[in-house]
């Protein structure tokens, strides 16, 4: 629709957090699966970073929950 980011892109985050969680639940392909989930996090932190969005909200948008899922996603990466 009327996204500024082209309609392959969001599909593909789309599978990343999905896939990406199941496959953590799971335990098959972690570090894949959180390499994943990191980018896509990197980029909705990077999102409300950029639009002066706080850290922790207090009603309206936050980079909070984005940013504990980038540092726990990094986590499983280099732990695996």
């Amino acid at each position: 629709p009327d996204a500024p980011i082209p309609t392959v892109f969001i599909a593909l985050a789309a599978i990343a957090e999905f896939l990406g969680g199941l496959a953590v639940a799971i335990g098959i392909l972690t570090p894949v699966a959180a390499f994943g989930i990191m980018s896509t996090m990197l980029v909705a932190a990077g999102f409300h970073i950029t639009k002066g969005d706080p850290w922790v909200g207090t009603g309206g948008a936050s980079w909070e929950l984005a940013g504990i899922y980038l540092a726990l996603s990094i986590v499983l990466l280099l732990t695996g």
